[in-house]
């Protein structure tokens, strides 16, 4: 927008002061294309105001004071009655050229499609991200204390024979896995799991029936290289409603019900090893050199139909893991006294 045409060689003296409080100065008002420009009398601009927004601060019969905005503190004052009412009309002129008018458009179908598929997005795709974002405000420290209040949950059932104990800690230090013991439970199931925080738990079915030290420490490596996705606590999130979920992610709150929910969804939480994991395991086995095959033989006995990589030719014998008076103490952890 430009000024009007009869507006824009009109000049007039005004005072203009930057702030509140400042000593006014004299200035020459005049018109530019879309600003309101204030310049000393050698013609030097010390300011522009832009038409659209300049505001009407106070007004009586001589005088008028104007401000840039709503919020400056900014002031001019102008005694002359030809440049108060030019400063009106171009202001009122600006503001109206910047509204937008509304116009039928062509679009509105694609629009309207495009609105509708953004809603149907949300509903499929806002549950799940609800639920993923609720996990990952979840912090390590506070995932920790949840994995210790479960394995208190589960201390009647834990296996404590300390012979035992000792040789499961060799074959973990063997193997570099976890920082704290494992736990092991009278319990068929699950043969392994991972609690929130990282620690592991084994079941005494896959410690008494494993056919060597070699075997069981892949299953430890198994269990240790589990995400915290893969623990009770994700799958109690991923179970909430998009409500409950957004509940959880305001308050932040594990309540107790929840934490019995996670206590008997324990046994669900072994799932099948992937093709890569093995390779993984296969891996971690030799660089502590410990032979493969007894693992590989104890995975095709639990999953009959999992098809293994191709052999590595990494079968020789590694290390002995233990003495034998070890590894019957171990297999006997929920049997000793």
């Amino acid at each position: 927008m430009t000024a009007l045409d009869q507006y824009i060689r009109l000049e007039a003296v005004g005072r203009w002061r930057e702030r509140s409080g400042e000593p006014w100065q004299e200035v020459l008002v005049s018109f530019g294309n879309s600003s309101l420009i204030l310049s000393d009398f050698n013609e030097a601009a010390l300011t522009h105001w832009a038409l659209a927004a300049i505001t009407i601060s106070d007004q009586n019969s001589a005088q008028t004071l104007f401000a840039p905005d709503i919020e400056s503190d900014e002031t001019l004052e102008i005694t002359d009655r030809e440049m108060i009412d030019a400063i009106a009309k171009t202001t009122a002129l600006a503001r109206a050229a910047r509204t937008p008018k509304p116009r039928r458009s062509r679009l509105k179908p694609f629009v309207y499609l495009s609105l509708l598929a953004c809603v149907l997005a949300g509903i499929v795709y806002l549950p799940a991200m609800l639920r993923e974002r609720a996990f990952k405000i979840i912090p390590p420290e506070r995932a920790a204390l949840i994995g210790s209040e479960l394995a208190e949950r589960l201390a009647g059932d834990q296996c404590k024979y300390q012979p035992g104990q000792d040789a499961l800690a060799q074959i973990q230090r063997r193997v570099d896995v976890a920082e704290k013991p494992p736990l092991v439970l009278r319990a068929q199931r699950p043969l392994f799991a991972r609690l929130p925080g990282g620690q592991l738990l084994l079941s005494s079915t896959l410690i008494e029936t494993a056919q060597t030290p070699e075997a069981l420490a892949g299953w430890l490596i198994l269990a240790n290289q589990r995400e915290q996705e893969e623990t009770v606590l994700y799958r109690l999130i991923e179970g909430k409603s998009a409500l409950a979920a957004t509940s959880f992610l305001f308050s932040g709150e594990i309540r107790d019900n929840d934490k019995i929910w996670m206590f008997n969804a324990l046994p669900e939480t072994e799932t099948r090893p992937e093709p890569s994991e093995i390779e993984t395991i296969r891996a971690r086995l030799a660089q502590s050199g410990i032979a493969e095959t007894p693992f590989l033989k104890d995975l095709l006995t639990r999953f009959p139909n999992f098809e293994l990589l191709r052999p590595t030719g990494r079968e020789e014998p590694g290390r002995d893991m233990m003495p034998d008076q070890s590894w019957v103490a171990l297999q006997s952890i929920c049997a000793g006294l």
